[in-house]
């Protein structure tokens, strides 16, 4: 609610947060959270509701994450029962259930078979569509917990180390560079401060 309080009323107070004040910058003692916070914002601007937003977000990243592991499982496995139980258990996995509610993040992982399903389609049919689409999640996944984003780097490099072993062209494997190079260019401003940050005493 603060964030979305700030972004409306304050935005370049955007980073200052609700906690251990009088300290700056509070929001980076923790994950900022920006794709949930977004996520979000159309229904806290029509509902004025925290209670309503946040369950919106939860929920929503679970059927995203969802339905991408079963486009993800439809291109890899071309059997459509393959994929449903690849988007079931991706969804219901222990580690995002028991603790979604909690952690948000956790919840928001609707992003990373996204990623790994535009990587695949950008090696396999070769359009500059599938490279944006490979930004725009790796972008949205960074932007909802720092360390999602760590797994979303190791799990989407090793794809791309694969695919560019088995099946990779020159064309292919400079889009795909070109397309980390780009998606750590727009996360670098979210994490800048972050950087030799003091902790808060």
């Amino acid at each position: 609610t603060w964030q979305w309080k700030n972004i409306l009323y304050d935005p370049l107070s955007v980073w200052n947060g609700n906690a251990f004040y009088p300290f700056l910058e509070s929001v980076t003692g923790s994950d900022h959270l920006f794709s949930q916070v977004v996520t979000g914002l159309p229904v806290y601007l029509l509902t004025k509701n925290p209670f309503i937003s946040y369950h919106f977000v939860l929920y929503f990243g679970f059927a995203m994450g969802a339905w991408g592991m079963y486009r993800l499982g439809l291109l890899l496995f071309d059997h459509s029962g393959a994929a449903l139980a690849s988007a079931v258990f991706y969804t219901v996995a222990l580690p995002r259930t028991i603790h979604a509610v909690a952690h948000i993040h956790l919840s928001f992982m609707a992003w990373l078979p996204w990623s790994v399903y535009f990587l695949n389609q950008l090696f396999k049919r070769k359009r500059p569509v599938y490279a944006v689409g490979v930004i725009a999640t790796t972008v949205l996944q960074a932007l909802g917990g720092w360390y999602i984003a760590v797994y979303h780097a190791i799990i989407l490099g090793t794809v791309f180390l694969w695919l560019s072993i088995r099946q990779g062209k020159r064309e292919t494997i400079l889009a795909g560079t070109i397309s980390g190079l780009v998606s750590m260019g727009l996360i670098l401003p979210f994490a800048i401060p972050y950087i030799g940050r003091p902790d808060v005493q």
